[in-house]
């Protein structure tokens, strides 16, 4: 770096003064020459802007802040050129390119643009599918950001709560949707997908928190915003959940209604297999089994067709429930035996015991029906599923009732009930 006595020197000489035109009439020559030669390193400010003036520069030149902030200006440029970069590379999924760019921009080492590498390096795990990753470095991302942009601070706040949504957080991803929510509507923000994006995650979560009421008005939004704005963001996801309310609701008619309408819009197998099965199950609400079986059928051939064995296993399971409720008890003991054959998933496994034992009941086999019941009961306290705890020692109630054992069978309905008393003050 070129010293401010050398500057002073070389554009004294290319305007064609002497040191002591630069000194008159308020230093002597012998000083100019001093700092000239670096004698005196550092003058007053206030002599250097005297300086200044004579040679027609400005003092940030003689210091040397120009070229610092021309550095400056040059590394800020690259810096966000880089991120331009980046962001490219993760939206054409380039992954390891992208990871690259980043640890450049993090060789800057620069306080004010640790957000947005933050930023970038969440959007990477996130557009990777790496959603618990992700959440620390949005959270981050947010301490160093400043109120200047808030369309991206609302969109970081969107794939924050999405990741929490991703990974089963709802209070989080809630908390996080709100705020998205807040800043969009108080800017006045016209990005109506990110709009639709905020709500999806706030319905989504209320509805797997059972507060449907909650769920239910983001949807109604949703589908309003949908409507005038022609963009139909999620559209069959949003009207699956309505169903879900609706059925929470207990109105089953409006719960078939909406869910009918989400097949129009669905796109993905797991999606559609979902909505044929909640299709069978609110059917087998109005006692309309017929139709029930064949929507759980529908959903069976397709997860069977896309070997999604859970699908399969679920299906096999609200089948044979709906042959149950429908007195074909051998056609639901075949449909369990089959599911059972389904290794893993336990839960699944557990309410297929259930389902046997009832068949078994139905066929007055108690002693089998009561070994199975007790093989249920144990899976499900095992998985600390309360609700199917208090069905399964009703169930073995009704048993020990039909074997002849009452005290037995009022030990485990008092249970039962005691039980549930829990879950709707929990509910409550």
């Amino acid at each position: 770096m070129i010293s401010i006595g050398e500057k002073i020197k070389r554009r004294r000489k290319e305007l064609g003064l002497t040191q002591a035109e630069i000194a008159e009439p308020h230093f002597t020559r012998g000083f100019i020459s001093q700092i000239e030669n670096g004698i005196i390193k550092n003058p007053p400010y206030k002599t250097v802007e005297i300086i200044a003036n004579k040679l027609a520069v400005s003092t940030n030149f003689l210091l040397g802040k120009e070229e610092e902030e021309t550095n400056d200006a040059t590394k800020r440029k690259e810096m966000i050129e880089k991120a331009g970069i980046c962001s490219s590379l993760i939206r054409l999924k380039r992954f390891d390119e992208a990871q690259q760019v980043l640890k450049e921009l993090k060789a800057f080492k620069r306080t004010e643009y640790l957000g947005y590498i933050n930023e970038l390096q969440g959007s990477l795990l996130y557009a990777q599918k790496e959603y618990g990753m992700a959440i620390p470095f949005f959270e981050e991302a947010m301490i160093y950001l400043g109120t200047e942009n808030l369309k991206s601070i609302c969109e970081i706040y969107q794939k924050l709560a999405e990741c929490c949504m991703h990974v089963n957080d709802y209070d989080k991803a809630i908390d996080a949707g709100i705020s998205g929510l807040m800043i969009y509507n108080k800017s006045r923000m016209s990005d109506h997908l990110l709009q639709l994006k905020l709500f999806y995650i706030l319905a989504y979560c209320h509805c797997r928190r059972k507060e449907y009421k909650q769920g239910l008005k983001y949807i109604e939004e949703a589908v309003s915003v949908s409507k005038s704005e022609n963009i139909y963001y999620r559209y069959g996801s949003f009207k699956m959940l309505q169903g879900h309310c609706y059925n929470f609701f207990k109105n089953d008619r409006k719960a078939i209604s909406y869910t009918k309408e989400a097949l129009n819009y669905l796109e993905d197998p797991k999606d559609v297999i979902g909505c044929l099965t909640n299709l069978g199950i609110f059917h087998r609400h109005l006692d309309d089994y017929d139709q029930s079986s064949q929507y759980l059928m529908d959903s069976l051939s397709m997860a069977k067709k896309e070997q999604l064995t859970w699908y399969i296993k679920n299906n096999l399971y609200e089948l044979s429930f709906t042959n149950i409720m429908n007195k074909k008890n051998e056609k639901a003991l075949a449909l369990v035996e089959e599911g059972i054959e389904i290794k893993g998933y336990q839960d699944l496994q557990a309410k297929l015991y259930y389902n046997l034992g009832l068949c078994n009941l139905h066929f007055k086999n108690f002693s089998k029906a009561r070994m199975l019941i007790d093989d249920a009961l144990n899976l499900f306290r095992e998985l600390n599923m309360s609700r199917w705890v208090a069905k399964a020692l009703s169930l073995l109630s009704e048993v020990m009732y039909e074997e002849g054992d009452t005290s037995s069978a009022f030990k485990y309905m008092k249970t039962s009930i005691s039980i549930y008393d829990k879950l709707l003050d929990h509910d409550q």
